[in-house]
C-alpha cells in the first residue's frame, strides 16, 4: 500500500475513534470532556497523519519491496521506522511547520511524540542508542515524490503552510558519530521533557490515552483489508461498533432464565442496586454471585457493554459456557463472546458437545476488532489489566474497554503482582465502573481497596454474602493438618468410594497427582491438572463435572485446576494437601455445594475434609508455595479443628489471624513510560513454557486448530527438549523428550529433564 493512502486510512480511524468513543475515553481517565475533547480531537488524527513517515527510509523499504521469503535477509533496521517518524518530528523546520495544526501547545505536541515514538509496543524496542548505528547509512527518502505527497496532504488537511524541506540524512555511515549523537541527544532532550510533564497526573493520562488511540487506529486503518468493509464506511463502522451495547432487555432475559423461575436472594438485590464506583462483593462460593453481577449491569449501567474478568482461561470458559452459552432458545446470549488465548477452541469444542498463550499481533488485531462490536465481554483479568504493562491485548481493545463496566472475579486468586495490577486501575481509570467479586479477602488487600478507592475519586461499597448461606455448616476438620497420613487419606478414599461417595483429592504438584490415580487404580479415578493436550484437558473437564453431577461412587484426582473452574455439585469428601489459605478456601467451596438452607438442620449433611502435608520423596515440599504461605495456613487450620464449619468461620478464622503483609500499586508502563512503551508481565514470573510436542504438528496442521495440541510444561533443565523452531507461535519440543498418555497426561523425559 503506497504510504499517502495508509496515512489517510489511519487518521480517519482516528477520527471515527475520538468521535466513537473520545468521550467514554477521557470519562475512564476522569477528564472533564469540555477541557480535553477539543485536544483529543487535534492530537490524535495528527499522530496518526505524521505516525508511519518515518518508513519512508533506505532500510525499511527493501523490507517491503521483497517476497516473504526474502525479507529476512533485508529486516537488519538499526533504527525502527518508529523512532525515524520521531527524528523527522523534532527536526525544527518540522515541528514549527506542524505545531500550529494542535495551537502551537507544547503539552500537545509532546503527546503526539510519545504516541508516535511507542506505536508499536515491544519488549525489546526502547529508544535507539549509539550502539544501535551498525556504520550502514541511515537515510529518509525526503525529496521522494510520494513522500512529498504526503506533505502536501498534511498541509491541506490542516491549513498549513508550505511544507518545509527536510534534510534526508539522519547518519552518514561508519565515521559520522556527530549526527550519532545528534540523534541521541535529541531524544534525551524530549525524554527529560516529557519527564516534566508526566509529573502531571491529568497530562498523564492524556498522553496514555493518546499513545493506545494511536495504536487502535494504527489497527482498524490497517486490517480492513480482511473485512467486508470499504474505506468510504470506515468511520460508520468504527462509530456503529463501538456504540453497541447489550439488547435493553436481553440481560433481564438471561438473569430471569439463569434464576429458572426462583427470585432473586436478598444479597443479589443490594449488589444490584449498588451504584457506587467500586462495589466489592464478598461472598463464598456458591452464593450466586455472578448472577448479582449480571443484575447490577442490567439495574445501574443498562446501555453499557460488560467485561466480565475470570483468573484464568478455564475460569473464563466456564463463565462463558454456564451464563451466556446455549440459553432457552438453543442459542449464545446475543452479543457475547468468549475472548481469551485459546478461547477459538474453546467455542469449538462447546458447539461440538452438544451433538456428542499470547497469539501472534494479526490474530490480536482481528480479535481486537470483534471485541468492538461485541456487547458481552467474557475474557480473563490478562486481557485488562495487560493495558497497563502496553501489552498489545489490552491497548487492542482500549476503546471497547473505555465503553463499558468491568466485572472482576475471584479476586482473591490475584498473586500480588497482579492485585498491583488491580490497585493500579482502580487509581488511574477512574470512570469506569468497576465489581469486586471474592469469596474472601485478607485485611491487608480490603484496605489497599478502601485506601485507592476512599483516598482517590471513586466511591466504595463493600457488600458481604447471604447470612442463610454463609452462616450454613458444611465441613467439618475431624484432625489437625498433617496428622492425617496419606496411606490414611487412601484408605478414607476407598471407604468412601465403597457406597455411593464422590472424592476430589487436590494435590499440589501433577507429579503427586498421578500417583494418587496410580494408587487408587481400583476406583478408576479421574486424573485431571494443567499438562494434558488442550483438546484431552476439556475432556477430563467434563468427566469431572459428569462424575459430580451423577449419584455413582468415584474419585478424582486433582490439582489447582480443580479450585476455579470446576462447577463439582455433590463432592461428598474432599482430601487436600497443605496450600495457602485462600487455595484451601477456593478447595472447600468444592465440597457440600448443593445444601439446601430451608431444610432442617438435621437433614443437612457436614462433610469431612482432610488436609494432608505435601511430601515430595520422604521429605516436606512446599512448592509451588512458599513455605511462610502454609505455615500461615497450618495456623488458620488450628482454629478450624473439630467442629462443624461455615464460610463465615472459614474467614472469621483468617481475620483472627495476623497479616501483616502489604499490598502496593503497580507501576504502569502505558501511564508512566513517556517517550517509551515498555512492555511487561502483570503477574509473578512462571517457569513454565507452552510447547507443541513434534508428534502432533502433521495433525494439528490438518485439523487447522493448533491450539488444541498445546502442552503447558515446567521448562526443564536441559536445553535439548527444542526442535528451535514454532508451529502456531509455541515452541516444538523434539521427538521423544515428552512421554504422553491421554489418562494420565504428559512428563519429561528423564534425558531431558538432567
Amino acid at each position: 500500500m503506497p504510504l499517502l493512502s495508509h496515512l489517510k486510512d489511519v487518521a480517519d480511524a482516528a477520527v471515527g475513534l475520538v468521535r466513537a468513543s473520545g468521550v467514554q475515553q477521557l470519562m475512564a481517565f476522569g477528564l472533564p470532556e469540555a477541557e480535553w475533547h477539543p485536544r483529543l480531537l487535534s492530537a490524535l488524527p495528527l499522530a496518526a497523519a505524521v505516525h508511519d513517515l518515518g518508513k519512508a527510509n533506505n532500510q525499511f523499504q527493501p523490507i517491503v519491496h521483497e517476497s516473504r521469503e526474502h525479507q529476512r535477509l533485508f529486516e537488519t533496521q538499526d533504527i525502527r521506522h518508529e523512532w525515524v517518524s520521531f527524528w523527522i518530528l523534532t527536526q525544527p523546520s518540522v515541528e514549527a511547520w506542524l505545531k500550529p495544526a494542535v495551537d502551537d501547545c507544547d503539552h500537545m505536541w509532546l503527546a503526539i511524540l510519545c504516541a508516535v515514538a511507542g506505536h508499536h509496543p515491544k519488549s525489546e524496542r526502547l529508544p535507539p542508542n549509539e550502539n544501535k548505528f551498525s556504520g550502514k547509512p541511515i537515510e529518509i527518502y525526503s525529496q521522494h515524490e510520494d513522500f512529498l505527497e504526503c506533505l502536501e496532504w498534511m498541509k491541506d488537511r490542516y491549513s498549513l503552510g508550505v511544507p518545509p524541506r527536510i534534510d534526508g540524512v539522519i547518519y552518514g555511515g561508519a565515521d559520522d558519530i556527530i549526527r550519532s549523537r545528534q540523534f541521541v541527544n535529541c531524544i534525551d532532550e524530549r525524554w527529560d521533557a516529557a519527564d516534566d510533564l508526566i509529573r502531571d497526573h491529568y497530562w498523564r493520562r492524556f498522553i496514555a490515552c493518546v499513545k493506545a488511540s494511536l495504536i487502535c487506529a494504527d489497527v482498524a486503518g490497517s486490517a480492513f483489508w480482511d473485512r467486508d468493509v470499504l474505506d468510504s464506511d470506515r468511520q460508520t463502522w468504527i462509530e456503529e461498533s463501538l456504540s453497541r451495547s447489550p439488547e435493553s432487555d436481553g440481560l433481564e432475559r438471561l438473569i430471569e432464565y439463569r434464576l429458572g423461575g426462583e427470585p432473586p436472594r436478598e444479597f443479589q438485590v443490594s449488589v444490584a442496586k449498588s451504584a457506587a464506583d467500586v462495589t466489592l462483593v464478598e461472598a463464598g462460593c456458591g452464593t450466586g454471585k455472578t448472577i448479582a453481577a449480571y443484575m447490577w449491569a442490567a439495574q445501574q449501567h443498562p446501555g453499557k457493554r460488560l467485561w466480565v474478568c475470570y483468573p484464568t482461561t478455564g475460569t473464563a470458559t466456564e463463565g462463558y459456557r454456564s451464563y451466556l452459552h446455549h440459553l432457552e432458545d438453543g442459542k449464545d446470549f446475543p452479543g457475547a463472546e468468549l475472548f481469551h488465548s485459546r478461547s477459538d477452541y474453546d467455542k469449538l469444542t462447546m458447539l461440538s458437545s452438544e451433538t456428542g498463550v499470547d497469539q501472534a499481533d494479526e490474530s490480536l488485531r482481528i480479535e481486537s476488532l470483534a471485541a468492538w462490536e461485541t456487547s458481552i465481554v467474557c475474557c480473563t483479568v490478562d486481557t485488562v489489566l495487560c493495558i497497563l504493562q502496553n501489552q498489545r491485548r489490552g491497548l487492542y481493545a482500549w476503546p471497547a474497554m473505555a465503553h463499558s463496566v468491568i466485572v472482576f472475579d475471584e479476586v482473591h486468586c490475584y498473586d500480588d503482582k497482579l492485585f498491583g495490577n488491580l490497585l493500579t486501575f482502580l487509581k488511574q481509570l477512574t470512570g469506569i465502573p468497576v465489581l469486586l467479586m471474592t469469596a474472601s479477602l485478607p485485611k491487608s488487600r480490603r484496605t489497599a481497596i478502601e485506601s485507592v478507592t476512599k483516598g482517590g475519586d471513586r466511591s466504595l461499597a463493600a457488600i458481604g454474602g447471604p447470612a442463610s448461606l454463609e452462616e450454613l455448616e458444611r465441613y467439618n476438620l475431624d484432625e489437625p493438618a498433617g496428622t492425617v497420613a496419606r496411606e490414611e487419606a487412601l484408605d478414607a478414599a476407598i471407604d468412601e468410594c465403597s457406597g455411593t461417595g464422590r472424592v476430589l483429592w487436590i494435590s499440589n504438584t501433577v507429579d503427586r497427582c498421578k500417583a494418587v490415580g496410580r494408587d487408587l487404580t481400583e476406583q478408576s479415578p479421574i486424573v485431571y491438572h494443567s499438562r494434558f493436550l488442550y483438546r484431552d484437558r476439556q475432556q477430563r473437564h467434563l468427566e469431572v463435572v459428569k462424575l459430580f453431577d451423577a449419584d455413582e461412587p468415584g474419585v478424582a484426582t486433582t490439582t489447582q485446576v480443580a479450585e476455579l473452574s470446576l462447577d463439582l455439585k455433590k463432592a461428598t469428601l474432599l482430601i487436600t494437601e497443605l496450600a495457602p489459605i485462600p487455595s484451601l478456601i477456593q478447595r472447600l467451596g468444592r465440597l457440600n455445594r448443593q445444601l439446601d438452607p430451608t431444610l432442617p438442620a438435621e437433614d443437612r449433611p457436614v462433610r469431612r475434609f482432610v488436609v494432608i502435608e505435601p511430601v515430595s520423596g520422604d521429605e516436606f515440599s512446599a512448592a509451588p508455595y512458599e513455605p511462610e504461605q502454609l505455615e500461615l495456613a497450618r495456623a488458620w487450620l488450628q482454629l478450624l479443628v473439630g467442629r462443624p464449619l461455615s464460610q463465615r468461620d472459614l474467614i472469621a478464622a483468617w481475620s483472627a489471624l495476623d497479616d501483616t503483609a502489604s499490598a502496593r500499586l503497580a507501576v504502569s508502563n502505558w501511564l508512566d513510560g513517556g517517550l517509551e512503551t515498555p512492555v511487561d508481565g502483570i503477574r509473578e514470573g512462571s517457569f513454565g513454557v507452552t510447547v507443541i510436542r513434534n508428534e502432533d504438528v502433521a495433525e494439528a496442521r490438518r485439523e487447522g486448530m493448533v491450539t488444541g495440541f498445546t502442552l503447558p510444561m515446567n521448562r526443564p533443565r536441559s536445553s535439548h527438549w527444542s526442535t528451535g523452531w514454532r508451529c502456531g507461535g509455541f515452541e516444538v519440543a523434539a521427538d521423544g523428550t515428552i512421554n504422553y498418555d491421554p489418562r494420565e497426561g504428559a512428563n519429561w523425559a528423564t534425558h531431558i529433564l538432567f
